[in-house]
């Protein structure tokens, strides 16, 4: 299925939703789901959100056209819930576009156009305050952009910071620090100057082979997920006030899983959802020590039983997903018991969606 299934388990993206939903936002309702579809021409699409039922209407416009040739890269809400970018791994350029929250109406803010940013299998995360925005590419590179407060547009932050050792292809953040992650077992783990830029990568040696990461709501827990010697699963790290990582303990590994490309957790940050290529979406209890339990009646499936990318907005009413990298798929969720219920398929007008985000109001 072209370069995007494979690439795309390593896209991270989970970066995408804890970047993507910063906890400081003040959302009320979730408004549009804003997805990728990887084909060249009208590719962005957007869908109304209903919070009650989860039904997911098209929007009046959708699909646009911005040019993007390939935008299967990455795809991440600003934390005021309006602004999106998106990882156009054709061009290699990062995107960026304003969505009308009472229309859905989506326009194109500015293309920040570093060659190279999105590159291949791109991953890209914002920080929690909004601040400042980082893309790993399949070269090793971490390219950092500063967000305009006002408008959401981007401007390229010095050059790019590159890790030794494997591709650096994943990535997420905290307000202070980036970690990026290669395909064996290293993390990298890069200080936030004043201005955005990033210092110099420190490498720590994880226990698993990483296919996601993802960094909680509240700053103080990392997580990745991938294989390691007893399995497939996840592995988490409490963070230190100078952003070291210590294991919170044994992997946690979830009956059948073989894939996750990305995490999210809810606003309250008690519950994370994470995207299984296999089963569809998983479920966990998250507790304030950093642990997590699979929720009973976990895994929830879809249609075709795979998802590669999982968004919902700070309120948690609405879970989406991709459905294999074709349409999409919609539940409600409980915000008590974190269960999700009432799954619909909704059909995309490429059937080529893999990456998504959610925008609120």
């Amino acid at each position: 299925m072209k370069k995007s299934v494979v690439a795309l388990c390593f896209t991270l993206a989970l970066t995408l939703m804890f970047a993507a939903c910063g906890s400081g936002s003040k959302a009320t309702t979730p408004a549009f789901v804003v997805a990728a579809n990887y084909t060249s021409g009208a590719n962005i699409e957007v869908f109304s959100i209903d919070p009650t039922s989860a039904a997911l209407t098209a929007a009046s416009g959708s699909p646009y056209n911005f040019g993007l040739t390939g935008p299967d890269g990455a795809i991440v809400t600003h934390p005021n819930g309006k602004w999106v970018y998106v990882c156009d791994w054709e061009s290699t350029n990062v995107v960026a576009l304003a969505v009308d929250n009472t229309s859905g109406a989506a326009t194109q803010t500015n293309n920040a156009a570093d060659t190279g940013a999105c590159d291949w299998s791109a991953s890209m995360t914002i920080t929690p305050a909004g601040k400042y925005i980082y893309t790993a590419d399949f070269n090793s590179n971490v390219t950092a952009f500063s967000v305009d407060s006002t408008t959401g547009a981007l401007t390229v932050i010095g050059s790019p910071t590159t890790a030794a050792g494997q591709t650096m292809n994943m990535i997420t953040a905290s307000d202070s620090y980036v970690y990026g992650a290669d395909e064996v077992d290293n993390i990298y783990i890069m200080k936030i100057g004043s201005d955005g830029s990033l210092g110099t990568p420190t490498v720590f040696a994880g226990t698993q082979r990483v296919d996601s990461i993802a960094v909680d709501r509240s700053q103080k827990f990392l997580y990745t997920a991938g294989s390691s010697g007893t399995g497939y699963g996840l592995q988490g790290y409490s963070i230190g006030s100078d952003g070291s990582l210590t294991s919170l303990g044994s992997q946690v590994i979830p009956s059948g899983a073989t894939g996750i490309s990305q995490m999210a957790f809810s606003g309250d940050n008690k519950f994370m959802y994470a995207a299984d290529g296999s089963t569809g979406i998983r479920g966990f209890s998250f507790s304030a020590t950093g642990a997590i339990t699979e929720l009973t009646g976990s895994p929830f499936s879809n249609t075709a039983n795979s998802a590669n990318s999982v968004a919902m907005d700070p309120t948690g009413k609405v879970l989406v997903s991709d459905n294999n990298c074709s349409d999409l798929y919609s539940w409600t969720r409980d915000t008590s018991t974190g269960l999700l219920s009432n799954g619909a398929l909704t059909p995309t007008a490429g059937h080529h969606v893999c990456q998504l985000t959610v925008t609120w109001k």
